[in-house]
């Protein structure tokens, strides 16, 4: 196979994905608009905390919540759990990375907070007691994740939204979910700024 052939295949067989996807997506991503919305009216935080390639992802939605994303506007208060490398590997040199999430949401967050996560496969430790610790704060999750984990769905509370995105590979689940974050952020402008003339 040649690498132009082999760049098509990949394009058409992700746009296929998609547009198989498309309606259970929509009506998720709105969902999750809506939480993230709600919280903002209410004066709360949006948390968000990754892992590996997904905190990448995870960063595009935090810093276009509190910058801006496709138009001039007010910022809006978000927090990325996975940016502080500090406190990361302070954990991790004590043999806590399970509680590096969890604990600033313990000490941070409130219950008008909502937090956000994304995870490859949904099977992390940190990620689930980051959501433990959100629940004990009577916060709302948002998780993201790669495949349709059923350890993600037991820790899940019905005002959750999990949107697991039936990702076959990494590639899969950085285009996928890179796509649920931008429109997510398009969702959030909209409703709280009106929708671009």
């Amino acid at each position: 196979m040649e690498l132009m052939d082999r760049s098509k295949y990949l394009i058409e067989d992700h746009i296929s994905e998609l547009e198989r996807k498309k309606e259970e997506l929509s009506q998720l991503i709105t969902y999750a608009g809506n939480a993230i919305v709600e919280t903002l009216l209410q004066d709360g935080r949006v948390f968000t905390c990754a892992n590996g390639v997904a905190a990448s992802i995870s960063k595009i939605l935090t810093l276009s919540l509190s910058d801006q994303f496709e138009r001039e506007r007010p910022g809006l208060p978000a927090i990325s759990l996975d940016s502080d490398n500090g406190f990361i590997s302070e954990m991790a040199r004590e043999n806590r990375l399970n509680e590096c999430f969890a604990k600033p949401i313990r000490t941070l967050a409130t219950e008008k907070d909502v937090l956000v996560v994304l995870s490859l496969d949904g099977n992390c430790q940190n990620i689930f007691q980051a959501i433990q610790a959100a629940h004990d704060k009577d916060m709302k999750v948002i998780a993201i994740t790669g495949t349709e984990s059923n350890n993600m769905t037991s820790i899940m509370l019905a005002e959750d939204c999990f949107l697991p995105l039936h990702c076959e590979h990494k590639g899969e689940f950085l285009q996928t979910s890179t796509l649920v974050i931008t429109t997510l952020l398009d969702l959030i402008d909209c409703t709280l700024f009106g929708f671009p003339h």
